[in-house]
C-alpha cells in the first residue's frame, strides 16, 4: 500500500527542493511505496516546513497562506524546521492533534536541554556568547526578524515541551543546502578535491562580517588572535607564522584554503557554518568553540576526534594553535577520517534515510 503525503514547503520551498530533486533522480518515492498528493484530504501524512521566521508561535498571522490547518487537523503531522541554532523554536506542539515528529538538521545531543533556562534569543549559543563576551542586547539590522527577536528576547526562558514532545525531536538531514551535501558556495570544489598535505599556510581565519553583534564581536575577536601571530616568531622555522584573515573572491578562497593546515570556524547564526564541512574535505584541522552538545549527521561535533575545541571566549585560541602546529603531523589520521566520513554521506544515501525516518515516524505510536 502507498503512503500518500501532503508536502507544505511553501514557508521556505528552497530549502527542501533539493532533496526532492534527488528523491525523484533516484525513484526513492517508488522504492519507498509513497505518493505525494496535492489535496490535504487524500493524505496519510502531512510534511510542514517552518523556519525561524514563521513558526508554530506565529504561523496563523503568516500573510502569505493561512497554515492554520495544521492545528485543526487529525492527519499525522511531521515537522521539519528550518532554523540555524541546535534548539528548536517549536514550542507550541501541544496544539498540534497528531504530531509524529520534529526534524532537525541539527539538535542538541542531550534532548533535555531543549527545556533549559540558557538561552539567550531563543538559542542556546547565544546564551554561551553572551556569558563569554558579557553582550547583554543583541544588535541587528532593522529588517531582521525571527522568533527569537519577536518571541524571546534576552534571556526569556523558552516554553516547555513536555517528555513525550521530547522524544519526537531528531536529528534527520533534510536540508542539504546546510550541510556537507551543499550544492552552491565552495562545497563541491572541496568535496571533490583530494587533500594537499604540502600545507603552506599555517592558519586561515576568514569569517564573514554578519549585521549581528553575537555573529561579529567573537568572530573579530578570533581575527585579532590570530592576526597577532604574525608578529610572533615560530621558533622551529625561525619565520613568522602565515595566516589568512582578510576576506578573499571565490576562487582565491578555494585555491588558498586547502594549503591551510588550521581553519578557525566561528559560530554564525547557528553553530554550524560552511567552513567546518570544507575544513574536513581538504584535511584541514578545525578549531571552533566547543561545539561538543550538538548532534547532527554525519556526527562532526566530537572533540579531539573530529576537530579542536577551543573556549567560547576564545581565550585559550592562541595556545591551541601553536600546540596544534608544533604537533601537526600527528593530527593527519584524523584529517584523513573526517574526509572519509563526510565522503561517506551522499545525497542518495541521505535522501533515501530521510523517506526511511518518514516512514518509521508515520507508523510509530508516540
Amino acid at each position: 500500500m502507498s503512503l500518500k503525503i501532503f508536502i507544505e514547503i511553501s514557508i521556505q520551498p528552497e530549502r527542501f527542493e533539493l532533496l526532492m530533486h534527488f528523491s525523484k533522480k533516484y525513484k526513492l518515492l517508488d522504492k519507498y511505496k509513497i505518493t505525494i498528493v496535492e489535496n490535504i484530504n487524500d493524505s496519510d501524512l502531512i510534511i510542514f516546513l517552518v523556519n525561524s521566521r514563521i513558526n508554530l508561535n506565529n504561523i496563523s498571522q503568516s500573510s502569505s497562506q493561512n497554515y492554520k490547518y495544521i492545528f485543526e487537523t487529525i492527519k499525522p503531522i511531521i515537522l521539519l524546521e528550518r532554523q540555524d541554532s541546535s534548539i528548536t523554536w517549536a514550542r507550541n506542539l501541544d496544539k498540534i492533534k497528531n504530531l509524529k515528529a520534529i526534524f532537525k538538521n541539527r539538535t542538541l545531543r542531550n534532548n533535555q536541554l531543549q527545556n533549559t533556562s540558557q538561552t539567550y534569543y531563543g538559542k542556546y549559543q547565544y546564551y554561551l556568547i553572551h556569558q563569554a563576551f558579557k553582550l547583554n542586547k543583541l544588535e541587528t539590522s532593522q529588517t531582521a526578524t525571527d522568533i527569537g527577536i519577536s518571541d524571546y528576547p534576552k534571556n526569556k526562558k523558552l516554553p516547555t515541551i513536555n517528555a513525550e514532545n521530547l522524544q519526537k525531536i531528531h536529528t534527520v538531514l533534510w536540508d542539504f543546502h546546510s550541510s556537507p551535501l551543499c550544492q552552491k558556495l565552495s562545497m563541491i570544489y572541496f568535496r571533490k578535491k583530494e587533500i594537499d598535505f604540502n600545507k603552506t599556510i599555517d592558519v586561515f581565519c576568514v569569517n564573514q562580517v554578519k549585521t549581528n553583534n553575537f555573529v561579529n564581536i567573537p568572530r573579530l575577536k578570533a581575527k585579532q588572535i590570530v592576526e597577532q601571530l604574525i608578529t610572533q616568531t615560530n621558533p622551529h622555522t625561525k619565520n613568522k607564522y602565515k595566516v589568512i584573515t582578510n576576506n578573499l573572491k571565490a576562487k582565491d578562497y578555494e585555491e588558498i584554503f586547502p594549503k591551510s593546515k588550521i581553519a578557525v570556524a566561528c559560530w554564525g547564526f547557528g553553530e554550524w557554518v560552511h567552513m567546518d564541512a570544507y575544513a574536513m574535505f581538504s584535511g584541514v584541522l578545525l578549531i571552533k568553540p566547543d561545539t561538543d552538545y550538538v548532534k547532527m549527521y554525519p556526527d562532526i561535533y566530537k572533540s579531539n576526534e573530529t576537530y579542536i575545541k577551543c573556549k567560547h571566549d576564545y581565550s585559550d585560541l592562541e595556545e591551541i594553535i601553536k600546540k596544534t602546529l608544533k604537533n601537526y603531523d600527528s593530527y593527519i589520521p584524523m584529517l584523513k577520517r573526517n574526509r572519509q566520513l563526510l565522503l561517506s554521506v551522499n545525497v542518495k544515501n541521505s535522501a533515501e534515510l530521510f523517506w526511511e525516518k518518514i516512514k518509521i515516524y508515520e507508523y510509530m505510536n508516540i
